[in-house]
C-alpha cells in the first residue's frame, strides 16, 4: 500500500511538472493572443469536461475493487460510455464555441482541446482499472507517459515553427498515441475490457458517477469559467496574461495536495476530528500550510513583474497586479483545501459540496461585476474574495474545533519566520543584483527561517506520517 501511495504521488508530481513546462514553453514560443486562445480553449473544454465521463470512473475505480470479477464488464462499459459522452462532449464544445461567436481560429482551437480531453478520458478509465486493483505503479508510469507524449509533442510543434493551431493538433494526435500506450501498460494487470451488454450497464454508471460529476462540475466552474468570462469580456491579450498567471497558482497547488494527501487518510481512520490523533495531524497541517503559503504572496509583492517576464517574456509584466492577488489567495486556498478535505474524511461531504457550490455562484457574480472594471486583476481579485467567503463558511461549520486548531504556539512561529522572510524580501529588492540571483537567495533565507524558527521540522521533510500524529503535539 505504501509504495503505491509513493508511486502514484511521484507520479502526480512529475506530470504537474511536464505540465507546468509545456505550459512555460508555449508562453515563450506563442504571441501573448495566441497563448491567450490557447488558455481559452483549455478553460472552455475544462467547464465541459464532466459531460465526458460524468464521474464514472470514482465509480468504477469503487465497484471494481468492491467486486473484482465484474472488472471486465465494467470497464468495457465505461469505454463504451465515453465514445457517446466523447462525441457529444466535441459537438456540444464547438457548437457553444460557435454561437458565442469566437473569432478563427479560436473554435478550432476548442474543437482540438475537446478532442485532446476525450483522449485522456479513455485513458482514466485504464487507470481506474488500475487503481482498483491496486496495481498503482503502472499508473504512474501511464500518468508520466501521457505527459512525457504531451510536452513531446508540444516541443516538436514549437521546433517546426508550428503555429497555435498546429500546437492543438499535436497535442490531441499526443493524446491518441498516449492512450495506446496506457493500454499496454494496463496489458496483464486487469481484466480486458467486455463490451457485450454494455449499453444495459450505463444506467448504473450514471447513477453511480452522479455525485461525482456534480462535484466536478462546481469546482471546475469555479476555478476554469473565469478565463472563459474574461475572454467574452476583454480580448485575448488579457486572457493569456490571466492565464499565465494562473498558471502559477495552480502549480503552487501540488505543495497543498501534498499536504492533504498526507493527513486524509490519518483523519478517515480516526473517524472524527474529535480523535486525538486527527486534531494533532490538522494542526500540524494548518502549521505547514500557512508556512508554504505566505512566502508565494511576500514573492509576488517583491517580484511579480520581473519575475514573470524572467518566466514567460515580455509583455507577460503586464499581469503583475492580476499575480499579486492570486499569489495573495495561494494561503487562504492551502488552508480551505486542508478544511475542505478533513470534513470529506470525516463523512461531510455534503458540508464541502454546498460551500464549494456557493464559492462558484460568487465567483461567477464577483467576475460580472470586477472584469469589466479592472479587467486580469479584477479575475484575480473575484478569486481572492471568493476564497475568503469559502474560508468563512468552512470556518462557521468548524468553530467549534477552534480552540484546539489554532494553536497560538505553532502560529507565532509561523508570524516570526514571515516577519524575517518579508525583512530579507525587503532587503534584496534594494540590491541591484540579477533576479535569479535573489530568488536563490530568498529560497534558502526561507528555508533557514523555517528550520531555526521550528516552523519545519527534520520530520516533516519525510512527510506526515500517522506515526508523528499520534506522539508529538504541535
Amino acid at each position: 500500500m505504501r509504495a503505491n501511495a509513493v508511486a502514484i504521488a511521484v507520479a502526480q508530481i512529475l506530470a504537474k511538472a511536464v505540465g507546468f513546462a509545456t505550459l512555460v514553453v508555449l508562453t515563450r514560443a506563442l504571441p501573448i493572443e495566441d497563448f491567450g486562445r490557447y488558455t481559452l480553449a483549455l478553460a472552455f473544454v475544462a467547464v465541459l469536461a464532466p459531460l465526458a465521463d460524468l464521474g464514472t470512473d470514482m465509480y468504477v475505480t469503487r465497484r471494481i475493487a468492491q467486486a473484482s470479477e465484474r472488472a471486465s464488464e465494467l470497464l468495457g462499459a465505461s469505454l463504451a460510455l465515453k465514445v457517446l459522452l466523447g462525441a457529444l462532449l466535441v459537438l456540444v464544445t464547438g457548437v457553444l464555441a460557435l454561437a458565442l461567436r469566437y473569432a478563427a481560429p479560436t473554435p478550432l482551437l476548442i474543437v482540438l482541446a475537446a478532442l485532446t480531453l476525450v483522449g485522456g478520458t479513455f485513458a482514466n478509465s485504464w487507470f481506474a482499472a488500475l487503481r482498483a486493483a491496486r496495481v498503482m505503479d503502472r499508473e504512474a508510469i501511464g500518468t508520466v507517459s501521457a505527459r512525457a507524449l504531451h510536452l513531446a509533442a508540444t516541443l516538436a510543434a514549437v521546433a517546426l515553427g508550428a503555429g497555435v493551431v498546429g500546437v492543438s493538433g499535436a497535442q490531441a494526435l499526443a493524446a491518441a498515441v498516449a492512450l495506446g500506450a496506457v493500454v499496454l501498460v494496463a496489458k496483464g494487470a486487469v481484466a480486458p475490457p467486455r463490451f457485450a451488454g454494455a449499453t444495459a450497464r450505463w444506467p448504473e454508471l450514471a447513477k453511480g458517477g452522479m455525485p461525482f460529476a456534480l462535484t466536478a462540475v462546481v469546482v471546475t466552474v469555479y476555478f476554469r469559467l473565469d478565463t472563459v468570462m474574461l475572454s467574452l469580456m476583454t480580448d485575448e491579450r488579457t486572457t493569456g496574461i490571466y492565464g499565465a498567471c494562473a498558471n502559477l497558482l495552480f502549480a503552487s497547488l501540488l505543495l497543498s495536495q501534498a499536504l492533504v494527501t498526507a493527513v486524509f487518510p490519518v483523519i478517515a481512520e480516526a473517524g472524527s476530528l474529535s480523535d486525538e490523533r486527527a486534531r494533532t495531524v490538522v494542526r500540524r497541517a494548518l502549521t505547514l500550510s500557512l508556512a508554504a503559503s505566505l512566502p508565494i504572496g511576500l514573492l509576488a509583492s517583491a517580484f511579480a513583474r520581473p519575475g514573470l517576464e524572467l518566466l514567460y517574456g515580455r509583455g507577460y509584466g503586464e499581469g503583475a497586479r492580476a499575480l499579486e492577488l492570486l499569489a495573495w489567495t495561494a494561503p487562504v486556498l492551502f488552508v480551505t483545501n486542508l478544511l475542505g478535505h478533513a470534513l470529506a474524511a470525516t463523512g461531510r461531504q455534503r458540508d464541502v459540496l454546498v460551500v464549494s457550490t456557493v464559492n462558484a455562484l460568487l465567483n461567477v457574480s464577483l467576475n460580472l461585476v470586477l472584469i469589466p472594471r479592472m479587467g486580469a486583476a479584477g479575475a484575480a481579485l473575484a478569486t481572492l474574495l471568493t476564497e475568503i467567503a469559502g474560508l468563512s463558511m468552512f470556518a462557521f461549520r468548524l468553530r467549534a474545533h477552534g480552540p484546539w486548531l489554532l494553536h497560538a504556539g505553532p502560529l507565532a512561529r509561523v508570524a516570526v519566520c514571515t516577519a524575517a522572510f518579508a525583512a530579507l524580501l525587503a532587503g534584496l529588492r534594494l540590491t541591484a543584483w540579477p533576479l535569479w540571483l535573489s530568488l536563490v537567495l530568498a529560497a534558502a533565507g526561507y528555508a533557514m527561517f523555517a528550520l531555526l524558527s521550528g516552523v519545519v521540522r527534520p520530520a516533516d521533510l519525510r512527510g506526515l506520517a500517522p506515526r508523528a500524529a499520534n506522539g508529538e503535539q504541535s
